[in-house]
């Protein structure tokens, strides 16, 4: 599955993680995996912690870092596409859908 405005995503609740310094270390209880996210990938991170539209997500890393357009939905879905590829993040159901 690839990142796309249809989609809202929220964490992989089987990771856990630990602040070090700007980054932010993960283990995956499920698999033993462990992640280093720099701080923009541990600012997505964070915000995934309630479901969020992919608009959302650019909308909150634009806003954060300065950047905007296209060069940023890019580089946001390169990112949640290997989050989902790994099993860090997951799709959620859209309000007023349920779960199959």
């Amino acid at each position: 599955m690839s990142a796309s405005a249809s989609h809202s995503f929220i964490r992989n609740p089987s990771l856990i993680g630990v602040p070090s310094g700007d980054h932010l270390v993960m283990m995956s209880i499920d698999t033993g995996s462990y992640y280093d996210l720099n701080g923009t990938g541990r600012f997505i991170w964070e915000s995934l912690e309630t479901p969020r539209r992919f608009e959302e997500i650019c909308l909150l890393v634009g806003q954060a870092y300065e950047v905007s357009g296209e060069a940023c939905a890019l580089a946001v879905q390169g990112f949640l596409d290997r989050m989902l590829a790994e099993g860090m993040i997951q799709t959620a159901p859209q309000a007023g859908t349920t779960a199959a």
